[in-house]
């Protein structure tokens, strides 16, 4: 899980010019930040550094068409009620997740993050990837943030979980 968490994070955080060299300065640039920041062991750290080769690091440019940010169909899906645990990433980090809602939901969608340490906020757009203008936002001190959507639209809600501090540990959660 940590391998996908940092290259899922550091394709979203290396720069949206679609040049390798800054893909690839991006990648080692977040895994440093990571180690530094206590959230690799060294081990974990030379592992992941290993991998950086560049021919490895051009196969994986290639594989995700050259793109360095986000879209919403590279968001990571969360199924309902189901907790994705172990998230771990660095200040100023995005990864992005989607929720499908069904037609015919009763109930609220919630979505929330607990445990671990550091610091994360959540921001929640219907159908778009969420921006500071998100539909929906948590930015509470620490790592329980909860969004409330109480009648939920059917269709794809996106979930950014954004480092403010270097985090570890954190569980996210969906459910309708």
């Amino acid at each position: 899980m940590v391998g996908a968490n940092i290259y899922g994070t550091a394709r979203a955080t290396a720069g949206g010019t679609g040049d390798i060299d800054v893909y690839r300065d991006g990648i080692r640039a977040y895994v440093d930040g990571l180690a530094d920041d206590g959230l690799l062991s060294p081990a974990e750290h030379a592992s992941v550094t290993a991998c950086l080769s560049d021919e490895q690091t051009e196969l994986q440019f290639e594989q995700w068409g050259g793109e360095a940010g986000p879209e919403p169909g590279d968001a990571i899906p969360l199924a309902n009620q189901v907790p994705v645990t172990g998230l771990s990433g660095a200040a100023g980090s995005e990864v992005l997740y989607s929720i499908t809602v069904p037609g015919g939901t009763s109930g609220p969608l919630s979505i929330t993050t607990t445990g671990g340490s550091g610091d994360v906020s959540l921001l929640v757009s219907f159908e778009a990837e969420p921006t500071t203008a998100a539909d929906h936002r948590s930015e509470r001190p620490g790592n329980n943030e909860t969004v409330r959507v109480n009648a939920p639209a059917a269709g794809t809600y996106y979930v950014k979980l954004v480092g403010v501090r270097a985090y570890s540990n954190v569980r996210l959660q969906a459910r309708y």
